[in-house]
């Protein structure tokens, strides 16, 4: 069975990278700009990981927590959830978000995170076969060396 992950950010930069990481992992990968898209959601779509930016256009990522989480549907999904902002992960795990994720970013740090959701349902494939398909280098790995690592942009 495939992970299915939904990714709610309103910048189309972030959701256009976030699907090539996704998906060059093996991963099933829905991306939207607004946070309506959860309130769609049905049980055969329901999927195992959510990516949310904390500040959207439109309506807040905090209110879109707190629905998720309010309802017995979705509640057990995971919920990592994204942001720029200075002092934003106390105040997305107050809200409610199960993991927070400062922007910029390193991939080998998102794709960690969503591969121990995965786990914890029983979907995961190994990290090192995700690594691989994001040029992560074993010898960086090994010297320290991460002057290559791929970051992504501020937001």
């Amino acid at each position: 069975m495939t992970t299915k992950i939904l990714v709610i950010d309103d910048e189309p930069a972030i959701l256009e990278l976030m699907r090539a990481i996704f998906e060059s992992a093996g991963y099933a990968v829905e991306t939207t700009d607004t946070a309506d898209a959860v309130a769609q959601l049905t049980d055969g779509e329901l999927p195992h990981v959510i990516i949310l930016d904390l500040l959207l256009a439109g309506k807040d990522g905090r209110d879109t927590i707190r629905q998720l989480k309010s309802q017995e549907r979705t509640r057990q999904i995971p919920v990592l959830m994204l942001s720029a902002h200075h002092g934003a992960e106390s105040e997305a795990l107050a809200t409610g978000a199960d993991d927070f994720l400062a922007k910029p970013f390193e991939i080998e740090e998102l794709l960690a995170k969503v591969t121990s959701y995965g786990s914890a349902f029983g979907l995961s494939r190994s990290f090192e076969s995700q690594q691989a398909g994001t040029g992560h280098d074993e010898e960086q790995e090994k010297t320290g060396d991460h002057s290559k690592k791929e970051r992504t942009s501020q937001t």
